[in-house]
């Protein structure tokens, strides 16, 4: 929804943490390679070869804003429920990002918040046949 906000380098970056998110739990759904391909397609990047980075440091000084250390995490916890199953994996995957970034706990809260609210929506969506 906000990658297209993030540097080319911050999107590059973004890819190796949503694929750790994906691995987290060590299981891949349908949902979450669909979702994988359409953050690939909104940031308008081929997708990766198996050569792509696995590691993204200095997370604080690669989202250097506010506003992009919250496109991140948002956009990681819209990865993480992609299939509908948040676990306890994936959790500590995202957190360990967001603690990585200096996110405030208040935005944490409003972000997962608002992730669980467009995850229903979507579910919502799909329902009435809109997605």
């Amino acid at each position: 929804m906000f990658l297209r906000e993030l540097s080319r380098e911050q999107q590059r970056a973004f890819l190796v943490l949503a694929r750790q998110v994906i691995a987290a739990n060590e299981r891949l759904s349908m949902q979450e390679v669909e979702c994988l391909e359409g953050i690939y397609t909104e940031m308008g990047i081929p997708p990766e070869t198996a050569e792509a980075p696995d590691v993204a440091l200095e997370l604080n000084f690669l989202f250097d804003t506010s506003r992009s250390r919250a496109v991140a995490f948002i956009e990681l916890l819209l990865v993480a429920y992609a299939d509908g199953v948040f676990d306890e994996q994936e959790n500590e995957a995202v957190v360990r990002f967001a603690e990585a970034m200096n996110l405030p706990d208040s935005t944490r809260e409003e972000a997962y918040n608002w992730a669980r609210r467009m995850t229903d929506m979507r579910r919502y969506g799909e329902q009435i046949g809109l997605a």
